[in-house]
């Protein structure tokens, strides 16, 4: 009997610890609950040096600039403990999840820790009966305008038909000391935008809803514009406040087609790898018509003015194939634009392909 509780104790305890390698976390994982939003929160985690030989902590890894790290500089004998601190600075509303890697002269693999929580405008106010009516991911507010914070910075219309009147909404976030009413500049014909509410208080959030009126895009295809979200009275349009809009106006389709039809296929998804110092990467991608009509790409175009893309032929004829050559310059980095290429075809069950396009500078 004594020895079959000394063995569920030893358990017990070996389940608090988190062993990586020869370095192990008291706990490897600190839950920081609800923090106030733009009061930094610190965890602290505890490492116990394992093995045989003498630790120290080389480096701190975080996986984000909204974290700062501190650690035990002096040498740690074995059995002996260290801390790491990490403190997020909480200036995104909604959840969060920080990771850090910890570098030690026991092992070549670091060692992982995380802190986890969400930023609330008021902790008190978030109890266990009282849940917040919308949760707020991080994600929520990635793009920043001065101290206005947006969900996005590209107000995207996919898949319109002519004559549609689809809407788009911006979440925005006020984190300046005083009321803003939004005001965007540059609207084209096409585009119509509702602020709600009309000025929002600070630390407060609202919509901006855009309406597109496609009827008067014009033809069908990409239509891509600038706007732009004016930070203050009398602001003036540059590339600190752009918003880029696109508006995707498919063809008219006929139903049930009789006979047969051409049948694109390609890749959507392409990497052209790392510029490396280099000025331009270039990709050829296969077009293959495998249906039994000839295929029409009716239009090729780019959402980021650092691409280009141009086509062996517009018709491919049933089991005939063309290039599409990609190139891009490391200039798209310096644009909003996503790095897609678009194509239109008189394939009736794919009028639209969207061509992803990865690169690293």
């Amino acid at each position: 009997m004594r020895k079959l509780y000394i063995l569920v104790l030893f358990l017990l305890v070996a389940q608090s610890f988190f062993a990586q390698g020869n370095v192990h976390f008291f706990e490897n994982r600190v839950d920081c609950g609800n923090v106030k939003w733009k009061q930094p929160v610190t965890a602290t985690f505890t490492i116990t040096n394992a093995g045989t030989h003498t630790m120290s902590i080389t480096q701190v890894r975080p996986d984000c600039s909204c974290t700062a790290v501190s650690w035990t500089r002096t040498p740690v004998p074995p059995g002996g403990k260290a801390q790491v601190q990490v403190t997020y600075d909480a200036e995104l509303l909604g959840s969060f999840q920080k990771q850090v890697a910890v570098f030690t002269t026991l092992s070549n693999k670091p060692a992982y820790a995380t802190m986890y929580g969400r930023v609330v405008m008021r902790p008190e106010a978030i109890t266990e009966e009282r849940a917040p009516q919308v949760e707020l991911s991080e994600e929520d507010f990635n793009y920043t305008i001065g101290d206005i914070h947006l969900s996005s910075d590209n107000v995207e219309f996919d898949d319109v038909q002519l004559g549609d009147t689809p809407i788009v909404t911006l979440r925005i976030l006020n984190t300046s000391d005083t009321p803003y009413a939004p005001q965007v500049m540059h609207l084209p014909l096409w585009l119509k935008v509702e602020a709600v509410p009309e000025v929002v208080r600070s630390g407060h959030t609202g919509e901006l809803k855009f309406l597109l009126r496609s009827k008067y895009v014009g033809d069908f295809g990409l239509t891509q514009r600038s706007i732009y979200l004016s930070r203050y009275p009398g602001d003036v349009v540059g590339a600190d406040n752009e918003l880029v809009v696109s508006a995707t106006i498919l063809p008219h389709t006929l139903g049930n087609i009789a006979g047969p039809v051409p049948v694109v296929q390609c890749d959507t998804l392409i990497n052209l790898g790392a510029f490396n110092g280099k000025e331009q990467l270039k990709y050829t991608l296969l077009l293959r018509n495998q249906g039994g009509a000839p295929l029409d790409i009716r239009k090729i175009q780019v959402y980021n003015p650092g691409m280009l893309a141009s086509l062996s032929s517009t018709r491919i004829k049933s089991g005939g194939k063309a290039k599409l050559t990609i190139t891009a310059t490391s200039s798209i980095f310096d644009h909003h634009g996503h790095h897609r290429i678009l194509l239109i075809t008189n394939d009736p069950s794919r009028p639209k392909i969207l061509i992803e396009v990865r690169a690293e500078k």
